[in-house]
């Protein structure tokens, strides 16, 4: 468990910002457009961890339970997305709905 929680603390602020929230415009609402149309996880192998840093809460989410339901994923990795999940589905349970002009964003703990 110690490698997990040195694989979470290594991984960039900066890069998962964005993994976080999603910013939806009101006026013309566009999940596609707000979750940057879905990145792809680059390449075999390349675990969730790893993906984009253009990247919203509601694929990190899908992408981090695929790996949780995959026996093939390393336990390291099961064990950071577990983590992870874990900490985005706290993000949203107690995130606030922020409007600023015509945009919705969660406003989420990133602790």
């Amino acid at each position: 468990m110690l490698h997990a929680t040195k694989r979470i603390s290594s991984i960039s602020l900066s890069r998962t910002r964005q993994w976080h929230f999603v910013e939806v415009e009101i006026a013309t609402p566009n999940l596609d457009e707000a979750c940057f149309n879905h990145p792809k996880i680059p390449a075999a192998g390349t675990t969730a961890s790893d993906g984009s840093a253009d990247d919203c809460v509601v694929d990190k989410i899908q992408k981090f339970a695929a790996e949780l339901a995959n026996p093939a994923t390393d336990l390291e990795e099961q064990v950071a997305a577990l983590k992870y999940v874990l900490h985005f589905v706290g993000d949203l349970r107690f995130g606030a709905l922020e409007s600023q002009q015509d945009t919705a964003k969660w406003i989420l703990c990133e602790n």
